[in-house]
């Protein structure tokens, strides 16, 4: 949880510091562009307009009356120095009475001297103060006479430009202080359900199949809060299950053991020439032996489902044959219940491909399924019926039917409707999973009071 925490606080704080960065960079850009823009705009003004006078004005004159001129009447501007140069870069008169004999030889003076306005902008090396310079060509009708340069300090601008930039680093630590503090209540959002999720998920794992966690919102975390309150249903309905399972086939495996048992013991203990009386007797024993090897079997066939090691051994399979053939096996069955078994066979089918002995075994667990829910004088019709390239095999009762609420989890493993009936909740589960394996379906039509009809389509 603290990684995750750390990682939403670091990804969030480093786009935020990124952006920010990106930003405070352009702000620098755009205000030193702003202020020494309009600096340097404005020297380029003055020299259009100081030269545009020297060309058109003082014609006749002399270089040194024009530049003397230009100084007197041109210098009222008290933030730049006006200079006058040479062609051969010596300053011949400025503004501010000082004449520096060292030649001038910067970039703006060499683009006047091409006929071109230039600016400049740099460190001058006796004060170290930083300057902007700007220069235009002084001529006259019969060429050019010298330059004019226009000089400004721009020490108080670098203190504004430094200023404003002091203050957008200081709001932008700020913003961001504030970002990695909204972060962390992010975070803590997001983890905070994780953390109860980690909590529940530990009550389950110890045992405590009724934890639920809470949902509190309707976002992506609430949708894995409802998930995980659902598998802890499902969980908690599956553990009942399997109780009641064991429960069953407890009381399954103790019925036919003892029974068999207790026959033995009373066969040991009476009379062992009585012939008749032997054979009823492991008759009894022979009935008991086979329900408890039909349960045996259905747990084997629920295992090998469960492994997913049941292979199908597919052939034509004459349904019809297949049918009759499996009623016949119950008739005595219900006739012993006075149950009337009928079948309805469409004559126009032959064959479907599947797995004989396994359709064999979901019709015997229909149709004994059939017979154990039907009443005495109670009737069963087992059928086919062909329905395009698909056929129908039907078991159709009118015995006391499935409740409503059951019906969907009739096929569920484990799942019994009633709890004190005999069997495993395996049989139609199983059935469902050789019919699925097949391709096909299994459908359940069931009135509760007033039959049941499952029908598996091949």
């Amino acid at each position: 949880m603290k990684s995750l925490k750390r990682r939403v606080v670091f990804n969030y704080s480093f786009v935020i510091l990124v952006t920010i960065i990106f930003l405070e960079i352009l702000l620098a850009v755009f205000v030193r562009q702003y202020y020494y823009g309009n600096i340097t705009q404005i020297l380029k003004e003055k020299v259009a307009v100081t030269t545009e006078f020297y060309d058109k004005y003082l014609v006749y004159d002399s270089f040194d009356y024009k530049s003397q001129y230009i100084i007197e009447n041109f210098s009222m501007d008290e933030h730049a120095e006006i200079q006058i140069i040479d062609l051969s870069g010596r300053i011949v008169n400025s503004s501010s009475g000082f004449n520096i004999e060292k030649p001038v030889s910067t970039a703006d003076y060499e683009k006047a001297l091409e006929g071109e306005m230039g600016t400049w902008r740099y460190k001058d090396p006796d004060t170290e103060e930083e300057l902007i310079s700007v220069s235009g060509p002084l001529v006259n009708r019969q060429g050019m006479d010298g330059v004019l340069r226009y000089v400004t300090s721009i020490e108080e601008t670098n203190r504004v430009v430094e200023k404003i930039t002091i203050q957008a680093v200081f709001f932008g630590g700020v913003v961001l202080i504030l970002v990695v503090l909204l972060s962390v209540v992010l975070a803590e959002s997001i983890i905070k359900p994780i953390k109860e999720l980690k909590i529940v998920s530990e009550k389950i794992a110890d045992g405590d199949l009724k934890a639920r966690a809470v949902i509190r919102k309707n976002d992506e975390i609430g949708e894995l809060g409802q998930t995980f309150n659902y598998m802890a249903k499902e969980l908690m309905k599956s553990s009942q299950m399997k109780n009641d399972f064991i429960s069953s086939i407890s009381h399954e495996i103790r019925t036919p053991l003892t029974s068999i048992k207790g026959w033995c013991e009373t066969m040991l203990m009476g009379d062992l020439t009585d012939e008749e009386e032997i054979r009823d007797e492991l008759m009894i024993i022979s009935k008991e032996a086979n329900r408890l090897s039909e349960l045996v079997e259905n747990l084997l066939d629920f295992s090998k489902l469960e492994a997913g090691r049941i292979v199908l051994s597919k052939e034509k399979v004459d349904i019809n044959y297949l049918l009759m053939d499996v009623a016949k096996q119950f008739y005595p069955k219900a006739m012993k219940k006075t149950i009337r078994l009928e079948t309805s066979l469409d004559q126009s089918l032959t064959y479907v491909e599947g797995d004989e002995n396994r359709l064999r075994q979901v019709l015997i667990n229909l149709i004994d399924n059939a017979i154990k829910f039907t009443g005495p004088n109670g009737r069963i019709v087992v059928g086919s019926k062909a329905e395009g390239e698909k056929v129908r095999m039907f078991v159709k009762d009118d015995g006391q039917g499935i409740d409503k609420d059951n019906l969907e989890h009739i096929t569920e493993k484990f799942f019994k409707g009633n709890v004190k009936s005999q069997g495993s909740g395996l049989g139609l589960a199983i059935t469902n999973e050789i019919v699925e394996l097949h391709g096909g379906l299994m459908e359940i039509e069931s009135i509760s009071g007033n039959g049941t009809t499952i029908s598996v389509l091949l």
